[in-house]
């Protein structure tokens, strides 16, 4: 089996049969416990943020953990997946909005990204 920078590396190279082990809602264990991660690919963005579908208030900066960008955040106090929008910010200022993503279990979302300019638009599947 695969560690995660190994299955990174395959998605960046576009390896990755299933983009879903590794982007998307993920469980990650922490020193907490079982946590939810979110990770997401956007090659060309300088920041990533999510956006909490339930409390647009809410909205927590990813981390990039990859070259190219791939982007993660863990969350400290929420373990099951929830509805999201990933906003990128990109070097010249501009943002992007992804749709709202329909977290129904780890490893899967509802909808795709129909435009964003974004390369991963592979990540999601459709319902």
């Amino acid at each position: 089996m695969f560690d995660i920078i190994e299955k990174i590396q395959r998605l960046v190279a576009c390896d990755l049969p299933n983009p879903f082990e590794v982007l998307g809602p993920q469980q990650v264990m922490t020193g907490k416990g079982n946590r939810l991660a979110i990770r997401a690919f956007e090659p060309r963005a300088r920041e990533i943020h999510i956006v909490d579908a339930r409390d647009r208030k809410k909205q927590y900066a990813m981390k990039k953990i990859f070259e190219p960008p791939v982007f993660e955040y863990i969350f400290e106090d929420e373990c099951e997946p929830f509805s999201y929008q990933l906003r990128a910010v990109y070097d010249n200022g501009h943002e992007k909005f992804s749709e709202i993503l329909i977290a129904l279990e780890i490893g899967s979302t509802m909808k795709i990204f129909t435009y964003l300019g974004w390369v991963t638009i592979t990540a999601f599947t459709r319902s």
